[in-house]
C-alpha cells in the first residue's frame, strides 16, 4: 500500500519498503502470487469434488448452483495470481513491482462476477420460490436494487 501512495504522491510520502532489494520484492510477488493462485485452485478442485459427488451428497438445486459458483470465483482468483506471476517473471525489474497492481483487477471483475452470478440466480427463479429466493437473498447483493424495482 506504501508503494500506491508513494507512487501517486509524487515521491512526497515515503515506501516503506525502500531498502528492499528489487530482485527480492520481485520474488515477493511470485511467491505470493504462486500461493495465491494455489491456494484458489485447491478451492476450486475441492468444488469441483463436491459437483463430482453432488448425488452421494445429495446436494440441493441451489448447494448445487453454489458449488458451480464458487468454481468460477475461485478460478477468477487463481487467474490473478498467475497473472501477476506472470508479470513478475516475464517484465524488466524495473516493471516487475507492478506484478501487485494486478491484484486491483479482483476490485473490478469479482463485483462484475458476483452481479452477473446474482441474475443468473434470479433468472432461475423469477417468481420468488426456490433457491435464492428468500428475504435476504432478495434484499442483499449486487441486483438487489434489480429486484426492489421489481416488487411490485
Amino acid at each position: 500500500m506504501s508503494a500506491l501512495f508513494h507512487w501517486l504522491s509524487g515521491g512526497w510520502a515515503p515506501f516503506m519498503l525502500g531498502t528492499l532489494p528489487l530482485e527480492q520484492l520481485v520474488d515477493i510477488f511470485i511467491i505470493y502470487g504462486i500461493g495465491l493462485a494455489a491456494m484458489s485452485g485447491l478451492l476450486a478442485l475441492l468444488y469441483v469434488y463436491a459437483l463430482i459427488r453432488s448425488e452421494s451428497l445429495h446436494l440441493d438445486e441451489e448447494e448445487h448452483f453454489t458449488a458451480a459458483s464458487e468454481i468460477y470465483a475461485s478460478s477468477i482468483i487463481s487467474t490473478i495470481g498467475l497473472l501477476s506471476v506472470a508479470w513478475a517473471l516475464f517484465t524488466a525489474p524495473a516493471v516487475a513491482g507492478w506484478a501487485g497492481f494486478s491484484y486491483a483487477l479482483l476490485g473490478l471483475i469479482m463485483p462484475i462476477y458476483g452481479f452477473l452470478r446474482e441474475m443468473r440466480l434470479f433468472r432461475r427463479n423469477p417468481n420468488g420460490t426456490g433457491p435464492g429466493s428468500g428475504p435476504v437473498q432478495a434484499l442483499c447483493g449486487p441486483s438487489a436494487a434489480f429486484r426492489l424495482a421489481h416488487l411490485e
